[in-house]
């Protein structure tokens, strides 16, 4: 390369790079420090009963370091350079003590009852906790992060029933939660004539201030059948069916008229409605089919998860999309979906050498998104399947 070229086409169109503002406003730093103990005993209190208790501290600290500001716009709305951001901060510290209790009762050998409680702590995601700002005033719409949410608790309550043995184990479980300060992705407008951002369209992460509820129960069911004769008795069953309630709370916002025709002002009020948890499922099940014989493994699987409230897995910075909206037809859901595996495996030469075969969404089976609860369709996910084959061999 001659660098006297390259410096020349560098000086020649200058004018025309230029460091995106789009993008630089995703720039963020965070950092998070835990520190925890924990404390735990086990008592035999007889033969058949037997306690498990303790407790754990976790004590959190963050901080997040982000960028804001007004993008600047031509007529057809394309950012355009000179925007100017300006560096922002937050962060946050606590700690948590999350204690559990277990009791188990054996009644046979094969057959015990368990019933617990736990407390458990979740933390937001990290891009939502960043306090980065975009205010698009060519149309009226804001984005931001949101480093005041808070932690996740949950009061956990499980009763659980297991039967088990040389073929299998069979439990029902039965289970209720009380789950505070969920976050989701909100959207609302900004009603204040003070403010220059009245009538605002505002997309942020929030905590809910209202307690959230679940319950429902498990049944599990895995089955090897060697009792059987030869070659029948390598096959291998499991399944799994889970049925879910539950029920938040989030802010609602109508407007309403003050005074009489034709002496009126539309004013806006807000309440709160009840709703699924954002990403909780109501129904899913499993189901898996095996054989394994003189080092060969196969499993055929079977995945289905019902209808959710949508929940990002992997927002970025930006780039948000609200899972629940000002109202529940402007919702967003994840509907429901279904895939096909597939496992082969050959061990050869004392089981050191194998052969392996992956098939992931056998049935090229696609996953949808709805708008509202008349489920308006307005995307489609199409992961594709995928195929992995290779070897392997243990020294």
């Amino acid at each position: 390369m001659d660098a006297n070229r390259i410096n020349q086409f560098t000086n020649d169109f200058k004018d025309l790079y230029y460091t995106d503002p789009f993008y630089e406003s995703s720039d963020y730093q965070a950092s998070e420090e835990i520190s925890a103990g924990y404390f735990m005993t086990e008592i035999n209190i007889t033969k058949q009963l037997m306690f498990l208790g303790g407790a754990r501290f976790e004590y959190t600290g963050t901080n997040y370091k982000g960028k804001y500001g007004t993008p600047k716009v031509d007529e057809d709305g394309n950012i355009l350079a000179g925007t100017e951001l300006k560096d922002t901060s937050g962060g946050n510290n606590y700690g948590e003590w999350l204690p559990m209790v277990h009791l188990r009762y054996k009644f046979t050998d094969w057959f015990d009852a368990r019933i617990a409680y736990t407390k458990t702590l979740s933390r937001p995601n990290y891009f939502s906790l960043v306090p980065w700002i975009r205010v698009y005033d060519f149309n009226s719409e804001i984005e931001k992060g949101n480093s005041d949410l808070k932690h996740i608790t949950a009061d956990n309550l499980s009763l659980i029933t297991s039967i088990y043995g040389n073929f299998g184990l069979f439990s029902i479980h039965g289970f209720y939660k009380e789950i505070s300060n969920i976050d989701y992705t909100l959207e609302y407008q900004i009603n204040d004539p003070g403010t220059r951002y009245h009538g605002y369209q505002v997309t942020e992460p929030v905590s809910s201030d209202y307690t959230s509820t679940v319950m429902g129960f498990e049944i599990d069911l895995q089955a090897n059948l060697r009792f059987l004769p030869s070659p029948f008795n390598g096959l291998i069953f499991a399944g799994n069916y889970t049925f879910i309630q539950s029920e938040t709370f989030f802010p609602y916002f109508y407007k309403v008229s003050d005074g009489e025709p034709p002496f009126f002002v539309p004013v806006f009020s807000d309440t709160v409605r009840s709703g699924p948890m954002p990403g909780q499922v109501d129904n899913t099940y499993n189901l898996i089919i095996g054989y394994e014989k003189k080092g060969f493994s196969a499993r055929l699987s079977y995945v289905f998860k019902g209808l959710n409230l949508d929940i990002s897995e992997e927002p970025e910075l930006g780039s948000i999309t609200p899972s629940v909206g000002k109202n529940e037809e402007v919702d967003h859901y994840t509907g429901n979906y279904s895939r096909w595996d597939l496992v082969l495996k050959q061990k050869f030469y004392k089981n050191k050498f194998s052969v392996f075969f992956n098939a992931q969404n056998l049935f090229n089976l696609q996953e949808f998104n709805y708008l509202g609860k008349s489920l308006r369709e307005i995307g489609i996910e199409d992961t594709g399947m995928t195929f992995d084959i290779g070897v392997q061999y243990n020294f």
